[in-house]
């Protein structure tokens, strides 16, 4: 019931957030959706304890992961570019092993790779 109220809750404030100022409508439009969504992705939503969510550092560790991947999507452009130019492309596969055991970080991590284009600085 708690990953249930946790998960109601930050959907309800997305919500709200992405609507602007509530009109009675849009607050029912909203709570009625929050409540089937957070019903349906229930067990889906928090594999570990959602209180863990409240915790500074897990606060703090998607805008360093965004500052890090625009950093490296930035280095790619660069370097994908000058490979274009200079004419010096030469495609290959990479395997790159991972450590991670949720789904939801594996498919992270794959569409961060996918994202950022050519060659890895």
């Amino acid at each position: 019931m708690h990953k249930f109220s946790v998960s109601f809750l930050l959907l309800l404030a997305t919500w709200l957030l992405m609507t602007g100022a509530p009109i009675t409508l849009e607050l029912i439009v909203g709570i009625t959706a929050s409540l089937i969504i957070a019903h349906l992705c229930n067990k889906f939503m928090f594999y570990e304890s959602s209180y863990r969510l409240f915790n500074p550092k897990s606060l703090l560790n998607p805008g360093i992961y965004t500052i890090i991947l625009i950093g490296s999507e930035i280095k790619s452009y660069i370097t994908t570019a000058s490979s274009i130019i200079t004419g010096s492309i030469n495609p290959t596969i990479i395997r790159t092993p991972t450590t991670q055991t949720t789904d939801f970080t594996k498919t992270l991590v794959a569409n961060s790779i996918t994202m950022t284009p050519g060659p890895s600085p």
